[in-house]
């Protein structure tokens, strides 16, 4: 993560290569060549952190495209665009605003483009970290609106800009139900971390509860993404082959669709949350969205936002210890019919209140309050 603590020394990091450069103006030029001469208003553009394949780009792009159906020219601009390419898109569009997907760049900063009103999003507590607080506070102050993506993101910012909406983490509508239902799924355990190497206390309590679950049962496997760095990967795990748990590691996915695929083999993902670390409280539903989407049944943590969503042997199973999580198990596995319906049951609410389509009509609606906008939907 980048950030400047002063933003006037900010124009002088991007050092791009001159094929950079050339592919640079192609991406530019093929943003405005659909853009330039569309009449819908209003018109947002949005800057992403990196990009917009991968993690809240992804997610918070496929709703901020969707905000099209309300009436908006949403141009999401490429990630790898410079600072002086990001202004002149502003310069020639004029939007109405301009959407920060978190600051976690330097050319994510209010300092840049003034006089446009600023959307920043922040949906985990980056701030937590004192390199990147300054920059935050920044665009938070800045903002005519922040988008908060969980309860304790929206208190912090709250102390610097009242002006906050907390809107839960969106994830698309599955286009069709997955091959295997949950009730006929292997015994299979997975914690599906983008990279749990850098994780080391959700690790730690992961292999806790697959220590205590591999006491009391043998019949089930654990799976693992995420696994890039293969040495720590064999280290955390030659303790639970130690123990006869038979362990399966991914590596990155690639290709989201892939990820999601893996998943649906999985009866039971495991999300932990330990909001004894300040990071871990600013956690939204991150890869429960991705449980949810492939019908595995969910175990994760009694903590707020989650309780909000999750009703105990409802939806899923919510759990105040390592024992939890291992009498959470227990009872999925040995009662698939329920599991599958607690699975079914998560799904239907998320179309209610994860889906994005409903993240994007609230993004329309408390944006257009912040920018004072009366222009109806067509």
């Amino acid at each position: 993560m980048v950030s400047s603590k002063d933003p006037s020394q900010d124009v002088h990091k991007d050092h791009p290569s001159l094929k950079q450069l050339l592919a640079h103006r192609v991406r530019e030029l093929h943003t405005l060549s659909h853009h330039l001469f569309k009449r819908a208003r209003p018109r947002l553009i949005a800057f992403p952190c990196d990009g917009w394949a991968a993690s809240s780009g992804l997610l918070w792009g496929n709703a901020l495209k969707e905000m099209k159906s309300q009436g908006w020219d949403v141009v999401l601009a490429p990630g790898q665009l410079e600072l002086v390419q990001r202004q002149r898109l502003c310069k020639i569009l004029k939007p109405d605003a301009i959407f920060f997907v978190k600051a976690r760049t330097w050319k994510n900063h209010p300092h840049h483009f003034p006089g446009i009103p600023l959307i920043f999003l922040i949906d985990d507590a980056d701030f937590v970290n004192p390199v990147e607080q300054d920059h935050i506070v920044d665009c938070v102050k800045a903002a005519a609106l922040t988008i908060a993506g969980n309860e304790y993101v929206a208190d912090w910012c709250r102390q610097h800009n009242p002006s906050v909406q907390k809107i839960w983490v969106p994830h698309p509508p599955r286009a069709s139900k997955p091959v295997i239902p949950n009730s006929e799924r292997d015994n299979i355990i997975m914690w599906a971390p983008r990279e749990p190497a850098t994780y080391p206390n959700e690790a730690q309590y992961i292999a806790q509860v697959i220590t205590k679950l591999a006491q009391t049962r043998s019949d089930f496997e654990f799976w693992i993404t995420g696994c890039t760095d293969q040495a720590w990967s064999d280290a955390y795990t030659k303790p639970l082959l130690d123990l006869g748990v038979r362990v399966k590691q991914f590596g990155y996915f690639k290709d989201y669709a892939d990820y999601l695929a893996t998943i649906a083999r999985c009866p039971i993902g495991l999300h932990p949350v330990l909001i004894e670390q300040e990071y871990a409280k600013g956690k939204s539903f991150g890869k429960i969205l991705s449980y949810i989407a492939s019908d595995t049944a969910v175990v994760t943590d009694h903590v707020p936002d989650h309780a909000d969503f999750f009703n105990h042997q409802h939806n899923g199973m919510l759990a105040d210890s390592a024992q939890g999580y291992v009498d959470s198990i227990n009872y999925l596995l040995d009662h698939p019919e329920d599991r599958a319906r607690m699975a079914e049951q998560a799904y239907a609410d998320f179309l209610d209140q994860l889906a994005t389509p409903v993240a994007a009509k609230a993004l329309d609606q408390s944006i257009r309050r912040a920018i004072n906008h009366t222009i109806g939907s067509p």
